[in-house]
Order: structure tokens, then C-alpha cells, then sequence
């Protein structure tokens, strides 16, 4: 399987750099992976479960979007830039985009599988910089400061 998922992400990101692929539908394949995009159409996140991963699900994620100049780029996941050194990752479930005058942030949601009894969701703030997907985009306030992220996870054992 791990060769099959780096094939996958290696046409994600290859192939991403084409606007057409932005736009398309991918109807088939939306049955079997998550591809959420902006309102906007500008951000674009591919997630699939690897299947790799027992009871904890590997997910991989590819981001697309659009740079300067309106070139489509690509970026991956920095918890999943090499397949065998990759942990758990998310899934991407939702991309609110948040419009402040200058440049749009988009908040994106999503959720970690850790096993059948530990899952977890979060938020993360991106905003697109020139050319580059800035994955650390802070403007979440919080009690402590203002963060990129917010997250939180949840045990079956819990009470």
C-alpha cells in the first residue's frame, strides 16, 4: 500500500500545478477521498486513509491553490512529506474562508483518527502568500495569545 499512496501524492502534486485540476469535479474519485475547496475557489485540500495504519488511520494530505500571478501550486502536508517517516495524519473535513480586506484567511477543520477509542479535531489558519502556502497564518485569538491553530482530542475512556 505505501507505494500506491506515494504514487497518489506524487500525481497530486505533479499534476496540481495545472488550474484545470483546481476546477475539476473529480467526480469518482470524491467517493473514495475528501477534496474540499475554498469558497473562493483559490485552496484546494486532497486527503485520503492510506489504509495503513491498523486501528490509528494514516491519512495523507496534498494542498493546492492558487499562488501570484494566478499559477497553481502545490504544497503537501508537512507531518507527511516522506511516506515512511509519516505519523498519523488528518483529514481535511471543511475550509471556512475568512475574508479581511487584504488577503482572504482560510480556516481549515480537520480531523486525526488515533484509534477506535481516541479521535481529535482542530482548527488551522493558512493564508495564501505569493507563491508559498503560509500553513501558519495567525490570527486565532485565544486566553493565551493569538495562534494559528486550536485543536482538541477526545478519548472513548473519557468521562
Amino acid at each position: 500500500m505505501a507505494a500506491e499512496n506515494e504514487a497518489l501524492q506524487k500525481a497530486f502534486v505533479k499534476y496540481g500545478t495545472r488550474a484545470d485540476v483546481l476546477r475539476y469535479g473529480f467526480p469518482k474519485l470524491k467517493q473514495k477521498i475528501y477534496i474540499i475547496t475554498s469558497r473562493d475557489g483559490k485552496l484546494r485540500a486532497y486527503s485520503w486513509d492510506t489504509n495503513e495504519g491498523g486501528t490509528m488511520h494514516d491519512f495523507v494530505t496534498v494542498f493546492q491553490y492558487v499562488g501570484a500571478g494566478g499559477k497553481a501550486r502545490t504544497a503537501t502536508d508537512p507531518y507527511t512529506q516522506s511516506m515512511e517517516d509519516r505519523g498519523a495524519g488528518t483529514f481535511v473535513t471543511q475550509i471556512f474562508q475568512a475574508d479581511t480586506g487584504t488577503q482572504p484567511i482560510y480556516l481549515l477543520v480537520d480531523t486525526f483518527i488515533g484509534s477506535t477509542s481516541l479521535a481529535g479535531q482542530g482548527i488551522h489558519a493558512f493564508r495564501i502568500n505569493g507563491d508559498k502556502l503560509d500553513r501558519k497564518a495567525k490570527m486565532i485569538r485565544t486566553s493565551i495569545g493569538i495562534t494559528d491553530s486550536i485543536s482538541f482530542a477526545s478519548s472513548g475512556f473519557s468521562t
